[in-house]
């Protein structure tokens, strides 16, 4: 179910961002489910930082309105 929540997450996220940013900045993204959360891992600090200043907020948005807690979308390398 978790990967569910992750593929439903990205549907939302490419009506909302341009291609350009979802092709650069989230499809590097590597979902790695644990029972409580969603790591997402960035391929290197650079896509880790960039996505929590610019993304990570919206990403737990998303996370929220689909019926999980906003803590459990974390981004690592």
């Amino acid at each position: 179910m978790p990967q569910n929540i992750w593929l439903r997450c990205l549907q939302h996220l490419e009506r909302e961002l341009p291609v350009e940013d979802i092709n650069t900045w989230i499809r590097p993204l590597q979902p790695v489910f644990d029972r409580k959360r969603t790591r997402l891992m960035a391929p290197n600090d650079y896509v880790r930082d960039h996505i929590s200043h610019h993304y990570l907020e919206r990403i737990r948005d998303i996370f929220e309105h689909l019926g999980e807690p906003r803590e459990s979308a974390v981004i690592e390398v």
